[in-house]
């Protein structure tokens, strides 16, 4: 599998997350929106996640849900883009990533 990617796509990829970042509770806020998508468009993947099956995505309840709003703001952390494999995408050059997108590649 090949992939195609230019200096141009990785900035905005990097510029878009470190943009998201800025707002505070970022993990949480879109974490939720992705999670009460994702419940809304496969609703068959709510029970991979421990909610049941007839719970409303978009519901008060699921919203305020502890372990929904854990889940979903622990998902968003994992989820960026990886700095090492777009450098290594660009050619091997370094890239910080507590620095501005690619400052420094």
């Amino acid at each position: 599998m090949s992939l195609e990617m230019d200096y141009e796509t990785i900035f905005h990829v990097m510029d878009s997350w470190e943009l998201l970042r800025r707002i505070p509770d970022h993990e949480q806020i879109a974490g939720t929106i992705l999670f009460t998508h994702l419940f809304q468009k496969c609703p068959e993947t709510k029970v991979l996640f421990g909610f049941p099956l007839d719970m409303d995505p978009g519901s008060e309840k699921m919203q305020q849900s502890k372990p929904f709003v854990r889940h979903a703001s622990n998902a968003l952390n994992m989820l960026g883009p990886d700095a090492e494999l777009l450098a290594e995408i660009l050619g091997g050059r370094k890239c910080m990533p507590d620095e501005p997108p690619f400052a420094r590649c």
